[in-house]
């Protein structure tokens, strides 16, 4: 089954969901613990959510565990890798520096690292914050480093604490460091979590190195006046993922840090907004087995095609559906009437009717709320 789900997601280039249904629960808090509650039973999630409104903070709270083998428990201490988030601190120091005269914005890099090839100049590097390619702030890291004749995290420990940020930190003892954790189905058992390996901190560096807290990101989005901000990204071996956004329409900040790699916080966050906007908005089906008529599966069973070379077929055995994939069966189990899940990957496939009340097409879920359509092929 492992390199069927493999070779579907492959060769559709999928980045795919599940399925949804209405959230409708009494309150705000309620709708925000229903919300995080169920991507956590999902495997999804675990980690902490903030929302504020300008310097009001609306709501505070973590789910799941900081630490899954010790069964450690979040506090407001608990720091996340938060990744290409490590830029906007980098630069706030950059900027400070050049306040302080101990930089030139628009002097070149070789100016002060004479071994820097380029014409580069500090502001350069400064604009290369959303290219991922670029090596524009492990430089910036040095030049920190080499101006102020101390280590990186002597210069956190120097720019932050004035801005009561105190949990941000690249290297430090005595701090409380979330565990990372993927999520997948690694040694043919199904679903369970597995330790995320620790990255290279002298790679990371200034880059993708440093550690925070929800209300340290909130205390520091305080600073970026009339500027928004939308970052959502994941850590691929870290077991971490994090949304940080603040809308500058209506003074939203949203936060969300979690020791899991699974990169959903986007998608949470759009809940989130909804919540709070008092719109609708849908979470993901449990999964968990129901019961529905057999006769249904009649009208699942066909052949879909992905692309003009591939295409998989839905079958059926006795009580049951089965996807078959380059000759090899796959069971799915009934989360809904219409929809199915694989009992050892986050994936599941959807079956839409069309307006004649027949079954068209089928939407291919894999852990995310937009799904990839895939076309029912017509008898001839």
């Amino acid at each position: 089954m492992k390199n069927q789900l493999l070779y579907l997601v492959i060769s559709c280039s999928l980045f795919i969901a599940c399925q949804q249904e209405k959230a409708i629960p009494a309150s705000f808090t309620e709708r925000i613990n229903q919300l995080a509650n169920r991507y956590l039973a999902l495997g999804r999630f675990s980690g902490t959510i903030l929302i504020a409104k300008g310097d009001q903070l609306l709501f505070h709270q973590s789910y799941g565990l900081a630490d899954y083998v010790k069964q450690q428990a979040f506090t407001e201490n608990t720091a996340f890798k938060i990744g290409a988030l490590t830029k906007f601190f980098t630069a706030y120091i950059i900027e400070q520096m050049a306040k302080e005269n101990k930089l030139n914005l628009t002097a070149q890099i070789k100016t002060y690292l004479t071994n820097f090839e380029g014409n580069h100049t500090v502001k350069d590097l400064l604009d290369q914050q959303d290219n991922s390619e670029k090596i524009g702030y492990p430089i910036l890291g040095k030049l920190i480093e080499k101006q102020l004749d101390i280590s990186y995290q002597q210069a956190i420990e120097k720019y932050l604490p004035p801005l009561g940020i105190h949990q941000t930190f690249f290297q430090k003892e005595n701090t409380t460091l979330a565990k990372g954790y993927l999520f997948h189905n690694y040694r043919g058992q199904g679903l369970e979590l597995e330790t995320a390996p620790n990255y290279e901190e002298a790679t990371a560096f200034s880059s993708y190195g440093l550690k925070s807290t929800a209300i340290d990101l909130w205390k520091f989005s305080l600073l970026l006046t009339n500027q928004s901000i939308h970052k959502s990204s994941y850590l691929e071996n870290d077991g971490f993922s994090y949304t940080f956004q603040k809308d500058t329409i209506d003074n939203l900040t949203i936060i969300i840090l979690s020791n899991r790699r699974h990169p959903v916080s986007e998608e949470i966050a759009k809940s989130i907004k909804a919540i709070y906007n008092k719109t609708s908005y849908e979470l993901p089906l449990l999964r968990q087995p129901v019961t529905i008529n057999p006769k249904l599966y009649a009208d699942y069973v066909g052949i879909y095609e992905v692309n003009p070379n591939f295409q998989f077929k839905v079958i059926q055995k006795k009580d049951s559906l089965f996807t078959v994939m380059n000759g090899q069966a796959s069971h799915l189990i009934p989360q809904s009437a219409n929809q199915f899940y694989y009992q050892d990957f986050d994936a599941a496939i959807r079956f839409v009717q069309d307006s004649n009340g027949l079954v068209s097409k089928t939407i291919l879920y894999n852990g995310f709320l937009n799904g990839q359509v895939v076309h029912k092929k017509t008898e001839k």
